[in-house]
């Protein structure tokens, strides 16, 4: 499954239950369901987890082997939305395919506004 395959090498399923960030993703993992997630999907999700503070703004422990990397790239998301996607060497040309973008932004921007929950919530409707 793309989002164990994703997720797990970087954090562990165990690091994944931390944080109310990911434990809708951790609720996924657990119960080994199939969902086609989209590349955009997840790393929009990554990138908010990578900001390193929960949906209520408190602090959340970042475990990731490439932590600081990713935490500064997440950092500069208020200045320049695509910063994460700009690292050439996670995501190669990612930030030139408009498509890719635009989708990313929209589940980037429904994990600011309306949570992790709710956000899942919305992109598994359209599987249905």
């Amino acid at each position: 499954m793309f989002l164990r395959g994703v997720f797990q090498p970087a954090l562990g399923e165990r690091d994944l239950e931390r944080g109310a960030l990911h434990k809708a993703a951790a609720a996924v993992l657990a119960a080994n369901a199939t969902l086609a997630f989209e590349h955009d999907e997840v790393v929009a999700s990554w990138a908010r987890y990578a900001e390193g503070t929960d949906e209520q703004g408190e602090p959340i422990d970042v475990v990731d082997r490439i932590k600081d990397t990713v935490m500064q790239s997440a950092a500069d998301y208020r200045a320049d939305p695509h910063s994460f996607l700009r690292d050439r060497d996670l995501f190669g040309d990612l930030i030139d395919d408009a498509a890719f973008v635009a989708a990313y932004d929209r589940a980037l921007h429904l994990l600011h506004t309306v949570g992790a929950r709710r956000t899942l919530e919305v992109l598994t409707a359209s599987l249905d």
